[in-house]
């Protein structure tokens, strides 16, 4: 399964990437794949924390943590929009 993750705002600045692509062995939910990330270590292990919150949407559409990711799809990761 190929992933075409894309990171937004925040995220991309911390983590500095915008996109990228993964092979995936195996289907798994968004929680796994958010694990895989953060043994990537250092940064990724602070900024994907458990504590932090972020959103997900697989093919354009918000998905809830527990998403199985299935088939090849476009990831992306993005912090809460909030107002001022």
């Amino acid at each position: 399964m190929k992933l075409q993750m894309r990171y937004f705002a925040q995220l991309r600045e911390q983590l500095e990437v915008d996109t990228e692509a993964l092979i995936m062995e195996q289907p798994m939910a968004v929680t796994d794949l958010i694990e895989q990330l953060r043994g990537r270590g250092g940064t990724w292990e602070e900024v994907l924390s458990p504590d932090e919150r972020i959103c997900v949407a697989v093919n354009q559409e918000m998905v809830p943590m527990t998403h199985q990711l299935c088939g090849d799809a476009e990831v992306a990761l993005f912090r809460p929009v909030t107002g001022g």
